[in-house]
């Protein structure tokens, strides 16, 4: 699986584990994680995702989660509440769960995953 990661400003949040879901009792949806690496809090409601297509115009949005620096949250591809709960049954409470509204899950053939960060624009 290869990693994409663009329009990140400043390098601060990258693409640091991703998981292709399992069926099955120990399975969960795909997913992947994104971790701050910098020195602010980064809401990850201005991230898009999508997997090896790079279209933006079918690019999914994260749910807003409130990173703040050193701190990781995974997000569930194309999932919903009944989906976190499963991941936590699996995984475990106590980590941060997020999702998206779409984007295509990840393939076990050899997928990508794309990650972009859509800056608010100022008016002057």
């Amino acid at each position: 699986m290869s990693f994409a990661v663009s329009g990140v400003a400043s390098g601060q949040v990258l693409v640091t584990e991703a998981f292709v879901g399992l069926s099955g009792p120990d399975g969960t949806e795909d997913w992947f994680e994104l971790t701050n690496f910098g020195g602010s809090a980064v809401d990850t409601a201005q991230f898009f995702y999508d997997d090896d297509s790079a279209d933006f115009s079918v690019a999914a949005p994260l749910s807003s989660i409130l990173l703040q620096p050193g701190e990781s949250a995974v997000f569930l591809i194309d999932s919903g509440a009944a989906e976190v709960a499963e991941f936590e049954d699996v995984w475990g409470s106590g980590i941060l769960v997020g999702t998206t509204t779409g984007g295509s899950g990840l393939g076990q053939g050899g997928d990508g995953q794309w990650c972009v960060r859509v800056e608010p624009v100022r008016e002057r």
